[in-house]
């Protein structure tokens, strides 16, 4: 048996074939849409005389912040820490059960 699998793009505006994804921004949000050819010529001609008075922007690189933990990840550290210590089986991500906090608050 033979399989034949086509992928292709579908235009967003009308669903017919589309040639490329288009990127844009506007108002700090980024944006992605498939256009066919005529599509993409009415995007270029309504964009096109603002592209053209804009400027482009190098988008800045903040400096890095260290990393600090709050004090609610540093209490679930603890806990986890000790349900391990006392046989609780606890995972190292994620919601830790109700019962472990209450045994941890119990017990030290």
């Amino acid at each position: 048996m033979t399989q034949s699998v086509a992928w292709g793009l579908a235009d967003d505006l009308d669903g017919s074939p589309a040639e490329r994804t288009v990127r844009f921004g506007w108002q700090g949000v980024q944006y992605e849409i498939d256009l066919s050819t005529e599509h993409l010529a009415d995007l270029e001609a309504t964009i096109g005389r603002y592209l053209a008075a804009a400027r482009p922007v190098t988008p800045r690189k903040l400096p890095a912040r260290a990393k600090r933990e709050s004090g609610r990840a540093a209490y679930l550290r603890r806990v986890r820490a000790w349900a391990r210590e006392h046989g609780y089986p606890v995972f190292d991500r994620g919601k830790i059960p109700h019962a472990i906090i209450e045994a941890y608050e119990q017990g030290s």
